[in-house]
């Protein structure tokens, strides 16, 4: 007895031996297949999650595409002692039209709308913006979406305030603009979107003839019409009027292109810092400002008669641009009858090719 006692004894130990081995060795295969799903997972696009129970799968979360939840459940399939897969993937929808909306108020931007994915969810985030959490994951995202996005948040950040809209493949920007170059740096960054996307845009300046810190300068500015015109130090007198403008025009010349009156790029600054001369000078003080436009005398008289009126009148039309009263301005073209220096050099003929400021009183 005591014998088949033992022999009992003994059969039950391996017994349990067997079961716990078995048990041990399921929860191994477990543990790898678990490990394994979470690492195919762990690279897909969208939110998804694994549930593994002995040998099973189940699947949840989002897709975007077909290809891509049919792309997943054969990853799953092939891994190693997996039995079923059990599929509780959602596909996302479609957005017609795909809109992204981006609104600034009071230094603060908050964006709403779809996203076309999770993984860019943070990217949004961290253009500086508010609400990124709430954008909904849709399909239907045009090509570089994510390019025009970033740029849009980029160019609305650069404002006071305004209203970003990407629908499809339309970009709308409205706005104001405390400061020129603020408004140059947004259209800057809208400047370099694929040719795929169509852009309009409305920047317009907040012109309150304040003064105010101009970022492009440093200096306090007043702005008028757009332009930040720095304030001279100027007793409003014809002498002290004469004596500025003389002194800025010899400085620092104002250039067109050539054979034309169209302002080159490098005089916009010179005509700023002449209207904030002249602006002083005309302010109440009845004093008027005669443009003269003054030529070589490389070709004929006629031309050059021509061409350096055009050239008056484009520096009037640019100082009345910056708020200066028209009735306050003549333009007078003197051609070639002028000179300040011997023609027969090109330094003599540089220094006759030139813009005038004379001063009168008309009270």
């Amino acid at each position: 007895m005591r014998a088949l006692a033992g022999i009992l004894v003994l059969m039950g130990g391996i017994a349990g031996l067997a079961v716990w081995g078995a048990t041990h060795q399921a929860r191994g295969i477990e543990e790898r297949i678990a490990t394994e799903a979470q690492r195919l997972v762990s690279k897909a696009p969208h939110q998804i999650e694994v549930a593994v129970s002995g040998r099973d799968i189940t699947v949840t979360g989002v897709a975007i595409q077909e290809e891509e939840r049919a792309t997943l459940l054969s990853a799953l399939d092939k891994i190693q002692g997996a039995r079923r897969i059990h599929d509780a993937i959602d596909r996302i929808d479609t957005a017609r039209p795909y809109l992204f909306l981006a609104t600034r108020k009071g230094g603060v931007t908050t964006v709403n709308g779809h996203l076309p994915d999770e993984r860019l969810r943070g990217h949004i985030k961290n253009t500086g913006v508010d609400g990124s959490e709430t954008l909904a994951i849709a399909r239907g995202a045009p090509e570089n979406w994510v390019i025009a996005a970033t740029s849009g948040i980029k160019a609305l950040n650069r404002l006071e305030n305004g209203l970003l809209r990407i629908q499809d493949t339309r970009i709308h920007l409205t706005g104001t603009a405390s400061a020129p170059d603020q408004r140059r740096n947004a259209l800057d960054h809208l400047a370099t979107l694929p040719g795929t996307f169509a852009t309009l845009t409305r920047v317009d300046m907040r012109d309150d003839a304040t003064l105010r810190h101009n970022p492009a300068t440093g200096n306090a500015d007043q702005f008028l019409n757009g332009y930040g015109l720095a304030q001279p130090d100027v007793t409003p007198d014809l002498a002290s009027c004469t004596r500025q403008s003389d002194a800025l025009l010899k400085a620092s010349r104002i250039t067109f292109v050539s054979g034309s009156a169209q302002l080159e790029p490098r005089a916009i600054d010179t005509v700023n810092q002449l209207a904030a001369i002249v602006s002083r000078c005309v302010d109440g003080t009845g004093f008027t400002a005669e443009i003269g436009g003054h030529t070589d005398n490389t070709g004929s008289q006629a031309i050059n008669q021509a061409i350096s009126l055009d050239r008056a009148q484009s520096v009037k039309q640019a100082l009345e641009s910056r708020g200066i009263p028209g009735e306050a301005l003549d333009a007078v073209g003197y051609g070639q009858r002028q000179p300040v220096a011997d023609n027969d050099s090109e330094a003599g003929r540089a220094a006759n090719r030139r813009t005038s400021i004379t001063w009168s009183d008309r009270k």
